[in-house]
């Protein structure tokens, strides 16, 4: 009896069996070997020309309209999955009690079937996931809708804070930047250059102090809020990224 018991209890709770590829997500997860990221499928699925567009304006290459059809591809075989353990249990429960030794026979050539149905369904739906997943990797966020779009020249000015000042106004010669990075010794744009690329620089002495005060400053404000300060790892994992 205690068998029977077991037995029964197993199949009921595999009607709520997930895809493989879902439990093999928990498991990873859970082991801290693997995070991936999320997406809003359905959101890209009933917008799929806003966020095209929002791509096409990035200049990301990605195909909105087919990550679409394959999550919608997906649910419906997600769907179809579900119906199977449906009937797998259904199946499960009309084995019971006594009946013909050909009648048994039948039923179990049918759980064989239905065994098989299933497997080819999660087989189907791991691969549909994983097909989504990488053909979403290449769209990206959606920007602010009042952000203009363009190169940095097209960038807009949102307000100006007090009254800019001028040589005549202060008294004396205004110097920018660049200037005073050079009289102070604060910048290095040769060794930026060489290190990231055009424009990039390195801050020295007073610069790099002040940028750290800067930053203390601006933490200290944010707790005072009720932001709650994190500092994250060094390193990421790839799919994370």
């Amino acid at each position: 009896a205690k068998s029977k018991v077991g037995l029964v209890e197993r199949r009921g709770k595999s009607a709520n069996r997930q895809p493989r590829l879902l439990r093999a997500k928990k498991k990873e997860s859970e082991a801290g070997e693997l995070v991936r990221p999320t997406f809003d499928f359905a959101y890209w699925a009933e917008n799929v020309e806003e966020v095209q567009k929002n791509a096409d304006n990035r200049k990301f290459k990605c195909d909105v309209a087919e990550v679409a059809a394959v999550y919608q591809e997906h649910r419906t075989s997600s769907f179809e999955l579900q119906q199977l353990a449906k009937k797998r249990n259904e199946h499960a429960k009309s084995m019971k009690g006594k009946m013909e030794p050909e009648q048994r026979q039948a039923l179990i050539e049918e759980g064989k079937k239905i065994k098989e149905e299933i497997n080819s369904m999660e087989a189907k739906v791991d691969e549909l996931s994983l097909q989504m997943n990488a053909l979403a990797l290449a769209v990206p966020n959606l920007t602010h809708p009042d952000t203009p779009i363009g190169e940095e020249e097209n960038a807009k000015v949102v307000r100006i804070n007090g009254e800019p000042r001028t040589s005549e106004s202060a008294g004396f010669k205004l110097r920018d930047h660049l200037e005073l990075g050079e009289m102070l010794d604060l910048f290095d744009f040769e060794s930026g250059g060489k290190v990231s690329g055009q424009k990039f620089l390195y801050f020295k002495n007073g610069a790099a102090l002040l940028e750290l005060a800067l930053v203390q400053w601006a933490a200290h404000e944010a707790v005072k809020r009720g932001f709650q300060p994190f500092i994250p790892p060094d390193l990421v994992r790839a799919p994370v990224v």
